[in-house]
């Protein structure tokens, strides 16, 4: 027999922390049990929040076990303080409970205690999965433009973390407005526990931004920024989104048609082999084009993993970053959205984020 889930929900006990983790551990229940669309509504009917719904949900799953194994036992009665002592291990949150650590008065601060010191913390913008997609962004747009042609700090932090090394010259030659630069001077944000000594150079074809000073005029199709570089990330014009955006250069590959673009991508990975050591890197973030009114679909990542196979790397490894196109909803957007189904054409909002190897990726010198 279904639980009447509105009266269920409504009734808890009256001790604030320990009422917080029934209603969660209800909420989780429910979301369990019910279809998506009949949860939504149930949120609505009892005037929770989707998100504050999530929060509660993990308080309750985690924390049940903790009012059951102890009758007596107070919890604190502020969310944020339940949603920390949810994040602690089961070893950790049973030692808590045994020595009476766990009062209603217990602050985040006492919490984190409990938890004690990571010997290697690492911040929260560093993504532990191959996932990088970015909720809250720590570093947005910094250019002040709303074109086309930007990813968020966050991506760049990760690239860094994961594949630079320490003394490495780490060059951007598609640098925009110098977000590389801009988390490279505050790394303080995210890396965290580690000393790490790299040399930042930026270049582009259309410097920009507050950082334009800094960023070197190259045209990569004629020559390199630089005759060494340990470690490259390029973030090029994606094709067929930003046609004379940034200058009306032929040797712009944002004005480039897709056959040219190729071409040029494939003279850009040759020099980059040539001028990079044995185990230098190399990162390309790039998305698949499908055009929603032709049905075409031009599937960048595959094609640019063979250019640079091609060219002398060896595919190292391979994360995935949201472009973020629903996040102005409106409706434009739900316009585009209709269309893409109608046509049975998916928008492309994921780039891959693919790293290179410059000799065997296997050995013992790249690991």
């Amino acid at each position: 027999m279904p639980r009447p889930w509105r009266r269920y929900l409504s009734n808890s006990y009256t001790d604030a922390g320990r009422a917080i983790v029934e209603q969660g551990k209800r909420l989780d229940e429910a979301r369990r049990s019910l279809p998506e669309d009949s949860y939504l509504r149930l949120l609505a009917d009892v005037g929770i929040t989707p998100r504050d719904a999530r929060v509660l949900a993990i308080i309750g799953q985690r924390l049940h076990s903790v009012i059951t194994s102890d009758l007596r036992i107070r919890l604190p009665y502020r969310v944020r303080t339940l949603s920390a002592l949810s994040d602690l291990s089961s070893e950790t949150l049973a030692k808590a409970t045994e020595d009476g650590k766990i009062h209603p008065a217990m602050t985040e601060s006492e919490v984190k205690r409990l938890r004690g010191t990571s010997p290697r913390p690492v911040s929260t913008v560093i993504r532990p999965t191959d996932n990088w997609n970015f909720s809250t962004l720590r570093w947005p747009r910094i250019d002040g433009w709303e074109g086309h042609g930007y990813i968020p700090g966050d991506l760049y932090a990760n690239c860094l973390w994961y594949y630079a090394r320490e003394g490495d010259i780490v060059v951007d030659p598609m640098a925009g407005s110098g977000m590389l630069l801009r988390v490279w001077e505050e790394r303080g944000e995210w890396l965290q526990g580690e000393d790490r000594s790299i040399e930042i150079k930026l270049a582009d074809l259309a410097p920009r931004g507050p950082y334009a000073s800094q960023i070197q005029w190259c045209d990569l199709l004629d020559r390199l920024p630089t005759d060494h570089s340990d470690y490259v990330i390029i973030d090029p014009p994606y094709y067929g989104l930003v046609n004379g955006q940034y200058s009306d250069s032929p040797n712009d590959l944002a004005n480039m048609d897709a056959d040219a673009w190729l071409e040029a991508m494939a003279t850009i990975a040759v020099q980059f082999h040539k001028s990079q050591p044995e185990s230098g890197r190399c990162t390309v973030i790039v998305p698949n084009n499908r055009n929603i009114t032709t049905g075409e679909r031009t599937l960048f990542p595959e094609i640019v993993h063979r250019i640079f196979q091609n060219a002398g790397y060896f595919l190292y490894d391979k994360a995935y970053a949201s472009r973020r196109t629903q996040q102005k909803q409106g409706r434009q957007m739900g316009i585009l959205n209709n269309r893409a189904r109608r046509e049975k054409v998916p928008l492309a909002d994921i780039s891959e984020v693919l790293t290179f190897i410059n000799g065997n990726p296997f050995s013992a010198d790249n690991s």
